[in-house]
């Protein structure tokens, strides 16, 4: 198996023992009040100039980071959707930092674009520039993660992961094949990122409800990054031999830490989602025990989709959730993976 790695350098600091990151929303805001200098915050490709002239309606595009592989293919799937449709798109990436999104938020504002698209890195600390687009009377909608609650007045609508509800179910696939109790490790994805969020908070709030013999004795984040997840996974398999059980918040990440696994003959229950290529490959083989598809292809054709409809006037639900369909190994067959 060939795993994407992805580096980055972002500042830091340590709460109980675990490292946390501390988005710093009044750098964002200042950024966003700099507005005409936002060219210098972001950085990204055009597939066409902006603006509305001639009646071509243009979509701005924000993502949290372009390179991750499964914003990769989202982009490649909702330029082409888009484009298909007459329409220009600018997409900038955010490169995993709330500020720099938050300047090529700002950027495609100053653009007036038809339509803003964001997929956050950090829904909280994106809200100043979404409110920014939104008073500039710039339709928002949001993709893949949510805007934190104090933005929702600020976005059309929301095309997004239920990322809770796949905590929940991986909390209750881990409680049924670990029998008795035990210790359980988290590989959480980016830190203050929404994704990772929800999924770390309600895996753990739901495997104490439902399995409370089961214990989460580390968490320890590997920011997507696959060849991150396998050394992070070496060093907390160390310092806590003998787990029952392991939830890690990317099954492309989770399939690298197979490798981990078999290298120090041990078999922990292992859950995870994404529904990656990799991920569908490890339930097959039977060092992931499930996880759940959250397609990329259908995030953008969905999100395309209902982007057609707000730049026709047509009013559209503000939350709606993109299916997510559990892969055990009994269905496995039936997803070859679309990143």
């Amino acid at each position: 198996m060939v795993f994407q790695r992805r580096m980055m350098s972002v500042g830091g600091h340590v709460v109980d023992g675990k490292p946390r990151f501390s988005w710093q929303v009044s750098v964002v805001t200042a950024c966003v009040a700099l507005a005409g200098l936002a060219a210098g915050c972001g950085s990204g490709h055009s597939a066409g100039a902006a603006g509305g002239a001639g009646g071509v309606k243009t979509v701005g595009i924000s993502v949290a980071d372009g390179t991750w592989p499964w914003y990769t293919t989202f982009d490649k799937v909702i330029q082409k959707q888009l484009q298909d449709k007459g329409r220009k798109v600018v997409l900038l990436s955010g490169d995993a930092d709330p500020v720099k999104q938050a300047g090529t938020i700002s950027d495609l504002t100053s653009r007036k674009v038809d339509l803003l698209i964001v997929g956050p890195v950090d829904g909280k600390a994106l809200v100043p520039a979404v409110r920014t687009a939104s008073r500039a009377s710039i339709p928002v909608l949001m993709a893949a993660d949510p805007i934190a609650d104090e933005g929702l007045q600020y976005v059309t609508a929301q095309m997004v992961n239920d990322n809770c509800e796949v905590a929940k179910l991986a909390a209750h696939a881990m409680a049924d094949a670990v029998k008795g109790g035990g210790d359980v490790l988290t590989l959480e994805g980016l830190p203050g990122q929404p994704a990772t969020v929800a999924r770390t908070t309600c895996f753990a709030d739901e495997l104490a409800s439902v399995a409370p013999r089961l214990h989460i004795v580390a968490t320890q984040p590997f920011d997507w990054d696959p060849v991150k997840a396998q050394s992070v996974a070496q060093d907390l398999l160390t310092s806590h031999p003998g787990v029952a059980g392991m939830w890690v918040e990317d099954d492309n990440s989770a399939a690298a830490v197979c490798d981990v696994l078999t290298k120090k003959n041990v078999k922990p229950v292992m859950v995870s989602t994404g529904g990656s290529k990799n991920g569908i490959a490890a339930v097959k083989n039977g060092c992931l025990t499930r996880t759940v598809r959250q397609s990329p292809t259908t995030m953008g054709e969905q999100t395309a989709d209902l982007a057609e409809k707000i730049l026709a006037g047509q009013n559209v639900p503000k939350q709606n959730i993109a299916p997510m369909p559990v892969i055990t190994a009994d269905n496995a067959g039936q997803y070859p993976g679309d990143w």
